[in-house]
């Protein structure tokens, strides 16, 4: 899984190749695992850090955007693929 997550980062500008549904859901399975390391970091930091934390936090949900579009894109070539066959 990890290692799915660490391809979905690295296809962030491939809109060429093709995907599946295990990639999505490896995708948002590890997102939400990174999004629950900022919230369960939210309770351990100072309340001083707290705004960087939820900063951090929402810098890194946006940038998920990019690689979840392409990953998005990718599933529905190939689903389009397999269905023009």
């Amino acid at each position: 899984m990890v290692n799915t997550y660490i391809n979905y980062w690295k296809k962030s500008f491939d809109y060429k190749s093709k995907a599946n549904l295990t990639e999505l859901f490896h995708a948002l399975a590890g997102n939400l695992v990174v999004i629950l390391i900022f919230i369960l970091l939210g309770f351990i930091v100072p309340v001083t850090w707290e705004n960087l934390i939820v900063n951090a936090m929402y810098i890194v949900e946006f940038l998920m955007i990019i690689p979840t579009i392409a990953l998005i894109v990718r599933l529905v070539k190939n689903a389009s693929d397999k269905k023009a066959k």
